[in-house]
């Protein structure tokens, strides 16, 4: 049940990332799903639907306080899925999503949150080499 709930944000902040590029692209946003396909190959073809469902020419349809298609929203949905990733012990994921997560607060300049998701990438990377050894 875990690993379904990272991969359902995952997939979330995806999509929602997909979206915003069609309607505004900023540049300091995920590029869409194919940033994502890394962490889920499902992501492409759950994009390939959407591309049929929403028209990003109906200005606004998923943009406003009632939806949260946001920047915001693709950290939040990242950071739970990182955390979730971390319990699961799949620790190569946690490096894609701080990736996708650090240029998103670097254009912020967050300092606090990059030395988050520096320290949880070096814990990662910590259980990566404990485990080599152990196999």
């Amino acid at each position: 049940a875990v690993v379904s709930t990272q991969s359902t944000g995952i997939h979330a902040a995806a999509l929602m990332s997909e979206y915003l590029s069609m309607v505004d692209y900023q540049h300091y946003l995920p590029k869409g799903c194919t940033a994502f396909q890394g962490l889920s190959p499902n992501v492409l073809q759950e994009c390939a639907v959407m591309d049929d469902v929403l028209k990003p020419d109906e200005d606004g349809i998923c943009i406003g306080e009632d939806y949260e298609f946001s920047g915001q929203r693709i950290l939040d949905l990242l950071g739970k899925a990182g955390k979730l990733l971390h319990e699961c012990h799949i620790y190569e994921g946690v490096e894609e999503i701080s990736r996708l997560m650090s240029s998103m607060y670097k254009h912020r300049r967050d300092s606090r949150k990059m030395a988050e998701i520096n320290r949880s990438m070096a814990k990662a990377y910590e259980e990566i080499l404990r485990m080599g050894k152990n196999r």
